[in-house]
């Protein structure tokens, strides 16, 4: 196939085949060259033809028969990955952020029960909201978003709970903090966590993939969450001493003893427009020890169509962080693929029983032997996990 585009930035070489489509502004400085009706071999030529430009291959992975490849050029970074479900190559580049871990992070001291913890947070004037903690075996945390800004104390009741769970006489380590939308019941509480500067407590890394304000279908998203938007860049680049990680489709990293892939980003749904903000979301697959834990976010009709058909069965998990708080019925697919014996569903009582006759919903308590919901109590699952030993806390909202 004739090479007839010459989009691509001079700093790449030209693509051995397909069409290039126009290129689209991911943020960060990162900038996305789609590549249409192309083939895995082109994929795989063009993997050697970087190497010859002096690119230097960081890691790779593959789901099934999707490719995923991360370079490293002078103060470049550079992702592609060929899918085959659409016959598409996505280049994207950028400046070099922090680099992922790309082996198993074993700690020295492995004393801790790794641990999964669904928050309880305050939904006494908001209906949205979540943060799961996970403790890895060295006792540091992960922690997946957090609360509303409405949730008006959860950002001390979060500290709260690291605190107990760390011996006094330690300091608190968040080994990393994903958010995985920009959503304002998703960010908040991270915001305030960072301006209480709590002085016991480090950060090692925030993993995140938010899409530029200016992203085609923007006009849709509400003006408070762009502002947000704006706040968190801003309070991220004053505290720039917290390394970051651009998280992209397909890489594979681990932090201490927990293994991710990240299986959508918003980079995912180009050259559709962003008009359902929802679907900006950052998907991630846990694994401890073989036990896979599927993190939706608020993924929605577009994320949830691509995940299904570029993975179907590779989603099989032990435990299903439920879609946008359950609000959702059009994800049925993916509840099928990831066939969970355990829900999560983080969101408060009122509003998970007022959608609980969605499809959605419907299929998730068909499919799902047990079932937890975050207004009831703070729920921790101990990991791997065994049916029926998860722990709920006492309430403590009331």
């Amino acid at each position: 196939m004739t090479n007839t585009f010459h989009g691509l930035p001079d700093t790449l070489p030209a693509y051995p085949g397909g069409q290039i489509n126009k290129c689209h502004d991911c943020n960060d400085g990162y900038f996305l060259y789609p590549i249409t009706n192309t083939t895995k071999e082109d994929f795989l030529s063009y993997q050697k033809s970087l190497l010859s430009y002096g690119f230097s291959l960081y890691d790779s992975h593959t789901i099934r028969d999707n490719y995923f490849a991360t370079y490293t050029y002078k103060e470049l970074l550079l992702h592609i990955y060929y899918t085959t479900q659409d016959s598409v190559t996505r280049i994207v580049l950028g400046p070099t952020t922090s680099l992922y871990k790309k082996e198993k992070d074993v700690p020295s001291s492995t004393s801790y029960q790794t641990t999964l913890y669904q928050m309880e947070l305050d939904y006494r004037t908001i209906d949205c909201g979540m943060c799961y903690i996970v403790q890895s075996a060295d006792g540091s945390f992960f922690i997946i978003d957090s609360a509303h800004m409405n949730s008006t104390n959860d950002h001390i009741r979060l500290y709260q709970l690291l605190r107990r769970l760390t011996p006094k006489d330690k300091p608190i380590i968040i080994a990393g903090w994903f958010f995985s939308h920009a959503h304002q019941d998703h960010i908040c509480k991270f915001m305030d966590f960072i301006k209480e500067g709590f002085s016991d407590c480090i950060i090692e890394g925030l993993y995140y993939n938010f899409p530029s304000l200016t992203a085609p279908g923007n006009e849709t998203w509400k003006e408070g969450d762009k502002q947000t938007m704006v706040e968190f860049f801003e309070l991220v680049e004053k505290n720039s001493e917290i390394p970051r990680y651009k998280l992209h489709t397909g890489q594979h990293f681990f932090v201490r003893n927990l293994e991710f892939e990240v299986l959508a980003t918003h980079e995912d749904l180009y050259p559709q427009p962003l008009t359902r903000f929802n679907d900006t979301s950052t998907v991630l697959l846990m694994t401890v020890d073989g036990c896979k834990t599927l993190f939706l976010g608020d993924s929605n009709v577009e994320e949830s169509t691509i995940m299904v058909a570029r993975y179907g069965s590779y989603m099989k998990s032990d435990i299903v962080q439920v879609a946008h708080h359950g609000y959702n019925g059009s994800n049925v697919g993916v509840y099928f693929c990831a066939r969970a014996d355990v829900a999560l569903y983080p969101t408060p009582v009122k509003r998970y029983m007022s959608d609980i006759n969605s499809e959605a919903n419907k299929t998730v308590h068909k499919i799902s032997k047990e079932i937890y919901v975050a207004e009831n109590g703070t729920v921790a699952l101990s990991l791997p996990y065994v049916p029926e030993t998860a722990v709920v806390f006492p309430k403590e909202i009331i």
